[in-house]
């Protein structure tokens, strides 16, 4: 690591500092009226899930993805949901302090499976009342608002609401293609009445799409066209069947996410508004408090590189504690975030900025692990034994040597070697180098080649294969002559040499096979 530098100097991320330099700090005030948005903000669009149910389907859908078992990162759950509101710890809060990482995510490991599995069990049951008795009957209804209740509870991450996004545009942007086609054959070019169609307005906040025109328009049958256009579509099969195809694609998409057209794009337009509005307070406050990030990162005396790095990660933290700010309790952001830009930075030095990174649950292991160890120390003037570290922790002692191997430092292969006064410098590589022993790259082409080969010998009669291998040794441990092979095949050594000579000019006659003769003109 580079020396660190006077605090006076401006010259990592000058460019960032200059454009930061003149942004307003937010007062108290104002920052409770941006936490207050993006509250409200997130409520709505939660509420919004609620009523659509294909984007509650996508949600679980993304949580049996993550596959989490034992031998998997526990803590990815992280990426759907920061936490729940029935099981904030206020009290902490109020001390302007966030609990640790491995508390957070203990509870989230706990909280999380129920909570996803009461709202898939609600879910599955909303569905089949849609089915059987419509979306208007009062149990419907009534499942509909249980499944809005639930969802209030959860904190959806930016990044699961953004991929909420995306999967709404793709079910909207086929609804926008076939508004076009609806829009350029029946309405432009057979002047069909546009009081035949079923339409809606996009929100101003909304838009965002190719289409000049913010209205969209669609049919849910082509009966409900007027006849006279009807009798258009007759004279044009080509059309009548894109127009059919497209009604069909319409009906295709309401039996698969539970709602009308119509519905479809007031959820659209609802989640976009709302989510724009989040997008907006939450940059505001970001960029007012990226100089208390910088100002933490320094405190870390690391080189320029580094520190790049870790204002990046300090951002994270940064987002982290917009998301989770209680506007209520009265202090700064900047008092809250700290914490958590710290905590940010310094997950990012304990394992990011390693050679070999660690999971972050083998991570807490290792702290846990290491701090025994200390105390152990001091108290009995010896290191704890794997047995005892593995009663501690209750785990094998396996697992306990596993941990330990964790924690070795890598070695760079040019760390010089401490050698004798006046001689030449000896590196690590050096002592461990062997002549014989193929690199890592000779071995990948090694390997490369005789793929290449086999593949060639492929095109050659079994015979002929077997000749090559032999002649040559190729998957032998030796090659043989003319005269041995024959014995092989009772005939003589003239024949199996004329063999030999038909399967080479074949392989030098097929283009795809040049390497080869690159290779033969290697050979001694």
């Amino acid at each position: 690591m580079a020396t660190a530098k006077n605090n006076n100097d401006v010259i990592v991320n000058a460019n960032l500092y200059r454009h930061l330099k003149n942004e307003k700090i937010l007062s108290v005030e104002e920052e409770r009226e941006l936490a207050i948005t993006i509250r409200e903000s997130n409520q709505n669009i939660c509420k919004f899930i609620a009523e659509a149910i294909f984007i509650v389907k996508f949600i679980l859908n993304k949580y049996d993805d993550l596959n989490i078992d034992e031998n998997e990162n526990k803590n990815s759950v992280e990426r759907l949901v920061i936490g729940f509101t029935e099981t904030e710890t206020p009290e902490e809060d109020k001390k302007g302090k966030n609990s640790s990482y491995s508390d957070e995510t203990a509870e989230l490991q706990v909280v999380a499976p129920q909570k996803f599995a009461e709202l898939r069990e609600i879910y599955n049951e909303t569905v089949r009342a849609i089915r059987n008795n419509g979306k208007n009957d009062s149990e419907t209804k009534k499942l509909q608002q249980q499944l809005r209740e639930l969802i209030g509870t959860f904190i959806f991450t930016p990044a699961l609401f953004n991929e909420i996004i995306n999967h709404i545009n793709q079910q909207f942007t086929r609804i926008l293609e076939i508004s076009r086609i609806f829009k350029e054959h029946l309405i432009n070019n057979m002047n069909a009445g546009i009081r035949n169609f079923k339409t809606q307005s996009l929100h101003s906040s909304a838009k965002g799409t190719d289409s000049g025109d913010s209205t969209i328009y669609w049919l849910n049958s082509i009966d409900e066209l007027s006849q006279r256009t009807r009798n258009k579509l007759d004279q044009s099969p080509e059309i009548k069947q894109l127009i059919l195809n497209s009604i069909n694609k319409i009906n295709q998409l309401e039996r698969f996410t539970h709602h009308d057209i119509s519905e479809i794009i007031t959820i659209y337009n609802n989640i976009k508004v709302e989510f724009n509005k989040g997008i907006q307070a939450r940059n505001i406050m970001i960029r007012a408090n990226i100089r208390l990030v910088m100002y933490e990162a320094r405190k870390f005396n690391k080189d320029d590189e580094t520190f790049n790095d870790l204002t990046q990660y300090g951002i994270l933290g940064l987002i982290r504690a917009i998301e989770k700010f209680d506007y209520t309790l009265g202090f700064k952001l900047s008092t809250y975030a700290t914490s958590w830009i710290k905590q940010y930075m310094n997950r990012a030095l304990s394992s990011d900025f390693k050679s070999i990174r660690l999971p972050s649950n083998k991570e807490e292991k290792l702290k846990k692990l290491k701090k025994f160890s200390n105390d152990f120390y001091k108290k009995n003037g010896r290191e704890p034994s794997n047995r005892e570290i593995a009663a501690k922790f209750n785990m094998s002692v396996n697992s306990v040597i596993k941990l330990k191997l964790y924690s070795m430092p890598t070695v760079s292969l040019n760390e010089s070697v401490h050698n004798e006064k006046g001689a030449d410098d000896l590196f690590i590589e050096n002592v461990y180098h062997v002549e014989d022993q193929e690199s890592p790259q000779e071995a990948l082409e090694s390997e490369d080649l005789n793929a290449r080969i086999n593949d060639a010998l492929q095109e050659l009669a079994p015979q002929e294969r077997d000749i090559i291998k032999r002649r040559f040794g190729i998957g032998r441990h030796d090659t043989q002559t003319l005269e041995e092979i024959s014995h092989v095949y009772g005939v003589k050594a003239e024949r199996i040499r004329q063999i030999e000579e038909q399967a080479l000019f074949k392989l030098k006659t097929n283009s795809k096979f040049d390497f080869l003769k690159d290779l033969a003109t290697d050979l001694p």
